[in-house]
């Protein structure tokens, strides 16, 4: 065979029937067979603990709130790290399409529009710390200092009016159902039952810290058998809040503007357009009509979820996923996350709704 440039048809057809062939095919199939087996053995693991726990029927509202913790920390660190990561400031962007909530950041000066731009910078990176803080273990000092810089601010406004409990269970609801939703539609798996639970009680006792009534959702004088419950009236209400109340304002598109241009602030000019229009097709007709984004065009509609499946496939089938630090679920009794990831006797939280007598935490 001519091993030079000017190859023929039958000199093609000789390398790819040629002895190293099966090793190509060989190896494929074994690297394949790896990403399956990693994949599987360590989320197969967590899932099985999982299952023991809270397999039979009403065990989910035994669920203590950090267990929920411990599990809401091992899809963010292990299961889905790069897509939560993006939920948390994806969903206080959607916040900004309620008019009152846009409004009211405005007003507060909390985007790009201020007049120094290293105090605005300060204020983000503190927004996003105080955040992060708040989403922290329950009890420790960080979650602690975070909720209560949130309920301090909160009541500069609440008293007048100015935010509304409304306001504050919607927003409440976008960093608990954008979790479901980003992972249900981006991700290489679904959440299942259990998991969806977990995010529910952790988000349910936030709530209670930050003094956010429930009283639109129907339970909540007799109490909800479980987070499922809880998260499925929430998704409820928040469908129709949104439907009614996300209109077009001129501070929903100003606060728009000035978050897609901080998010795309590292992309070369060139391709900032073609960055907002993907940002568009994430954002869906109602919030863009909200902000007063135009319609991006069908061809980014398609590579973006073009872009979705190949990735889809890839972290399914093509990823390698070491076995890493797995949490073990204490089938036996209430647990708390320890700090070398186990779980152990369960600590006391602040949370009076979710630790009533008689009931577990995830039966709220």
């Amino acid at each position: 065979m001519d091993h030079g440039l000017n190859w023929t048809g039958a000199d093609l057809a000789d390398l790819f029937t040629s002895g190293w062939n099966p090793w190509v095919i060989c190896c494929a199939v074994g690297y394949l067979s790896l990403c399956m087996m990693l994949r599987n053995r360590r989320t197969n693991s967590m899932q099985g603990r999982l299952r023991l726990r809270y397999g039979a029927q009403g065990a989910l509202a035994g669920m203590t709130l950090e267990e929920a913790y411990a599990i809401k920390s091992w899809l963010a660190e292990q299961e889905f790290p790069r897509t939560l990561s993006m939920v948390n400031p994806f969903a206080l962007f959607k916040s900004y399409g309620i008019p009152s909530i846009s409004g009211l950041f405005a007003r507060a000066g909390q985007n790009a529009h201020t007049k120094a731009q290293t105090k605005s910078t300060k204020k983000k990176l503190d927004s996003s710390v105080v955040l992060a803080n708040m989403m922290g273990r329950p009890g420790s000092q960080e979650a602690v200092q975070g909720i209560a810089r949130v309920n301090y601010i909160h009541s500069f406004y609440r008293p007048s009016g100015k935010i509304s409990d409304d306001d504050l269970l919607y927003t409440l609801s976008l960093f608990t159902l954008e979790i479901v939703r980003w992972v249900d539609s981006y991700e290489w798996r679904r959440l299942t039952d259990i998991e969806r639970c977990a995010i529910a009680v952790f988000h349910k006792a936030l709530g209670d810290e930050l003094a956010i009534p429930y009283d639109h959702l129907p339970s909540q004088r007799d109490a909800w058998r479980d987070g499922l419950h809880w998260l499925s009236e929430l998704d409820v209400w928040a469908r129709a809040y949104e439907e009614e109340h996300m209109k077009p304002s001129e501070a929903a598109a100003r606060m728009g503007n000035t978050t897609m241009d901080r998010w795309l602030q590292q992309v070369q000019t060139p391709f900032k357009t073609m960055g907002r229009k993907m940002v568009s097709v994430a954002m869906g007709p109602r919030l863009r009509e909200a902000m007063g984004v135009i319609d991006p065009p069908p061809v980014y509609e398609v590579a973006f979820n073009a872009l979705v499946r190949i990735r889809k496939v890839f972290l399914r089938h093509l990823r390698l996923r070491w076995p890493g630090t797995s949490l073990h679920i204490n089938t036996t009794s209430d647990a708390k996350l320890s700090s070398d990831g186990t779980m152990t006797e369960n600590m006391p939280h602040n949370t009076d709704q979710m630790n009533a007598p008689e009931k577990g935490c995830g039966q709220i």
